[in-house]
């Protein structure tokens, strides 16, 4: 009987949120979203209809039930994955235009940060978070609100004990544009490749007169002068090459530790890599590695149904491989993409590894193992 009455009350707790997140809607703003939605799962909009207007206590559960009849919420994510620039920023507008714009937008903020940290809303949670953050850049881009107001504004939730972030407005500026991140890679490669031009000419010029000290020995001993001569210019251009040498030690090592892979071996994401079918939807190899390296990217690091533990597994095992002075804002910045709440990211981490699933718990086991490794590379 209790177990049954926790459902009805699970059931209960995620109707009153969307009942909370229905009141911000504009109906008139709503036919693009049911039109997106149409496209994907055809004969759909009646059963949206009843959940905006007849709001009976079934609808949430028919509009859920015919999801999952045809295809599932994965079905959702693989069409907004592959579809085109263009098509996913249209969706993302969608949501947007669908909110009053008289409305608080911070309250919208709050509301979508939650919804995407419950357990029902897991599969959508990249989507609400990028609603978020359109909503906090339409908002700047519409004079109503300010890139201080939003500072202020996080700064106040996080001082009243909330696990509140809002990575959006470090990458904008005061006009709702993202920033244009400076390529400091490429400047070091240009910085590299004159010092070696630089120490290749040098190499020359000591190889030529190496040459003339020898042709002088043998057809002229008697000219010591010049051999003497010879040698100290000589001597001078190879402390000018070593000084070289060291500063292209120098710089090629400030350009290791720019490059952000250096927070993590290659070898160590090309294995978790080769489990992207069994844990997440799709993602290339490339933009994989740059959400790890918190890189600009275009997809998302979403899980499979039923694989958001693995998510807590890796992201928790990610978070203790990287270096201490840098792990704690790369952790802020993924799980704020993420929409995940870093306590609950480490009480499950370890779930995997506990299951009774002989299969899962494998699974977690060879991943750990790949962590185990990357640390006993890093000591040795």
């Amino acid at each position: 009987m209790f177990t049954h009455i926790y459902k009805y009350y699970r059931r209960l707790k995620v109707l009153i949120q969307c009942s909370a997140i229905l009141k911000h809607v504009d109906v008139a703003s709503l036919k693009n979203v049911f039109d997106i939605a149409e496209r994907v799962y055809p004969g759909i909009q009646k059963y949206l209809y009843n959940m905006m207007f007849v709001r009976h206590q079934t609808s949430a559960k028919q509009l859920i039930d015919y999801i999952n009849e045809h295809g599932t919420i994965t079905k959702f994510t693989d069409y907004f994955q592959n579809a085109s620039e263009e098509e996913q920023q249209n969706i993302r507008n969608a949501f947007v235009r669908a909110f009053h714009k008289k409305n608080s937008f911070e309250g919208i903020v709050i509301l979508l940060t939650r919804l995407s940290k419950l357990e029902d809303f897991a599969t959508v949670g990249h989507l609400l978070c990028d609603a978020k953050d359109n909503l906090v850049v339409a908002s700047i881009k519409l004079e109503q609100r300010t890139i201080d107001d939003w500072k202020t504004f996080v700064r106040h939730e996080q001082e009243m004990g909330h696990s509140f972030a809002l990575g959006i407005v470090d990458r904008i500026d005061n006009k709702g544009n993202l920033l244009n991140k400076e390529n400091t890679e490429d400047q070091k490669d240009r910085e590299l490749y004159a010092h070696r031009q630089e120490i290749g000419l040098l190499t020359s010029k000591v190889d030529s007169i190496s040459q003339e000290i020898i042709k002088i020995k043998v057809e002229n001993v008697a000219k010591d002068k010049n051999i003497a001569s010879l040698i100290n210019d000589s001597a001078e251009l190879k402390t000018g090459y070593t000084k070289l040498q060291n500063n292209l030690d120098q710089l090629t090592t400030r350009k290791e530790r720019i490059v952000d892979p250096d927070l993590i071996f290659d070898s160590l994401l090309q294995k978790l890599y080769t489990y992207r079918d069994s844990l997440f939807m799709t993602i290339s190899e490339e933009e994989f590695r740059n959400v790890i390296c918190r890189r600009e990217h275009k997809q998302k690091l979403i899980p499979r149904q039923g694989k958001l533990s693995f998510l807590y597994l890796i992201l928790y095992n990610l978070y203790n491989a990287i270096p201490e002075g840098k792990r704690e804002s790369w952790y802020d910045d993924i799980l704020g993409e993420l929409g995940l709440d870093k306590d609950v990211v480490r009480k499950k981490a370890k779930s995997p590894l506990d299951s009774t699933n002989n299969a899962t718990r494998q699974l977690a086991i060879e991943i750990n193992g790949i962590f185990e490794d990357y640390k006993n590379v890093a000591i040795n």
